[in-house]
């Protein structure tokens, strides 16, 4: 997602470089502790020389299972290994990927969830401004006194964020001094906190010498990702954990990980050093299913003001494309996505493709797609 611009043509800085190196023959080298499972398939296809790192660094890592402790964002567990951290005058640094106090306001009564007129998703509360923000369109509103359909005053705050994770630390540690780094709180203070809490912004700009004062690392919640409806959702899990894991094994800090999901393959495979694990499981479900570097996913795209419109659109295409798809590619049913983009609706198709297609069938199926629909070749 790094290297991928996000408005069309979504061009790929790493595809690029491949192209380049295609066409004038120069060194190209891509180095990552937890590269794609694409360039991971790839190397070990032969189409790169691959070259593992001998020198493995040994992580001092638990797992909780966090459905075995209290209800609360930071487990017993935890809590227990940071009051422990602070009596050795150490610092502890906590990771959440995903900001805010609340990522849901809802009614105790009728179950209505304040969402964001202009995208359609819940809107996240924010603890200094009390107001409720969409993190699509930045869209933002006080937080009502009471529901808006039933008039209801008990709201009640679901999901947890950086915020909410400041707020029960504070109850916890009330001796601790805290310290937020997020899109809201961009920069760290120039003295050492007892607890530093923030996203995975602070793994890129976290200044050597705080860590040289941290004595325990911790992840909140391991799941982030694993619960978006994406394919590269077990990906970008186990490559932050590595990433997190690394930084924590570099200066010889113990780690420990809170998840719901104690048994799930990117989880046990970061934390337990086993990088060939992760590709081969990841690979055999992606093969299983004719996933990407098994197939070519081209996503086509629209937005629509009325949703019954780009249901209409999206369903004569859909019918169009099959007709002439033959046996080469899958045309897979359109959907309309739940997150709405500047008030209008997004319907989107997907289409399943071979690693090596003749390209003349591709244009002449892509040619048949309407100027107004976007193209996307191998989504994230």
């Amino acid at each position: 997602p790094l290297y991928r611009e996000g408005r069309s043509p979504h061009a790929d800085a790493t595809k690029i470089a491949e192209q380049r190196w295609t066409l004038s023959k120069v060194q190209l080298i891509f180095a990552s502790y937890a590269p794609s499972v694409i360039r991971y398939h790839k190397a070990q296809a032969g189409a790169f020389e691959y070259r593992e790192d001998s020198e493995t660094i040994p992580h001092n890592a638990t797992l909780i299972d966090i459905r075995n402790e209290a209800r609360s964002t930071i487990g017993l567990s935890l809590q227990k290994a940071i009051q422990e951290t602070l009596a050795q005058k150490k610092g502890v640094l906590l990771l959440l990927n995903r900001r805010g106090l609340a990522t849901m306001v809802l009614c105790s009564d009728c179950k209505k969830v304040c969402i964001c007129p202009h995208c359609e998703v819940p809107t996240v509360l924010h603890n200094a401004s009390r107001r409720l923000q969409c993190h699509h369109c930045e869209f933002q509103e006080p937080l009502p006194l009471f529901c808006a359909v039933c008039k209801n005053p008990d709201l009640r705050l679901r999901g947890k964020g950086t915020e909410k994770v400041v707020e029960e630390i504070q109850k916890m540690f009330e001796a601790a001094t805290i310290a937020r780094r997020d899109l809201d709180h961009p920069h760290l203070p120039t003295t050492h906190a007892d607890i530093t809490i923030g996203t995975q912004m602070v793994l890129s700009s976290i200044p050597p010498a705080l860590m040289h004062h941290v004595g325990l690392v911790g992840v909140v919640s391991a799941d982030t990702f694993l619960n978006l409806p994406m394919v590269s959702a077990p990906e970008r899990t186990f490559q932050l954990l590595v990433h997190i894991a690394l930084l924590a094994a570099s200066h010889h800090i113990p780690l420990m990980v809170q998840t719901l999901l104690p048994e799930h393959h990117a989880i046990l495979s970061a934390l337990n050093n086993n990088a060939a694990a992760f590709y081969a499981q990841e690979l055999s479900t992606r093969k299983q299913f004719s996933y990407p570097p098994y197939s070519h996913l081209i996503k086509l795209s629209a937005l629509y003001k009325t949703s019954s419109k780009g249901q209409q659109h999206a369903e004569q295409l859909y019918q169009h494309l099959q007709s002439i798809a033959g046996n080469l590619f899958k045309v897979l049913p359109p959907r309309l996505h739940e997150q709405k983009i500047r008030t209008q609706y997004q319907w989107s198709l997907l289409i399943k493709s071979p690693m090596t297609p003749d390209k003349e069938s591709v244009h002449t199926l892509l040619a048949k797609v309407p100027l107004e629909w976007n193209i996307e070749v191998d989504p994230e």
